[in-house]
C-alpha cells in the first residue's frame, strides 16, 4: 500500500508505502498518456515486509508520467 509521495527534489521523488509480504516495487515511466500509451520499467526496488520507502530519478525530463507495480 503506497501511503505517500514526496517531491521532487533535485530530480527525484520519495516513495513510502507498508508491504504485507516482502517482493518488489516496478516503477514505469511513460513521456505522454496518448494512446497507445507505451510503458517502460526505469527502476525494480526490492522491499521488505512493513515499511518501505524508495526513491525514483525523474532524469531530466520535463514531463513524465509514473505508475507503480508491485510483484
Amino acid at each position: 500500500v503506497v501511503r505517500g509521495i514526496t517531491g521532487p527534489v533535485a530530480g527525484s521523488f520519495t516513495i513510502q508505502g507498508t508491504a504485507d509480504v516482502p517482493g518488489n516495487i516496478v516503477t514505469l515511466e511513460a513521456t505522454n498518456l496518448i494512446p497507445p500509451v507505451v510503458w517502460i520499467n526505469i527502476q525494480t526496488n526490492a522491499v521488505p515486509a512493513g515499511p518501505f520507502s524508495i526513491t525514483v530519478s525523474q532524469g531530466a525530463k520535463a514531463i513524465g508520467f509514473f505508475r507503480l507495480m508491485g510483484q
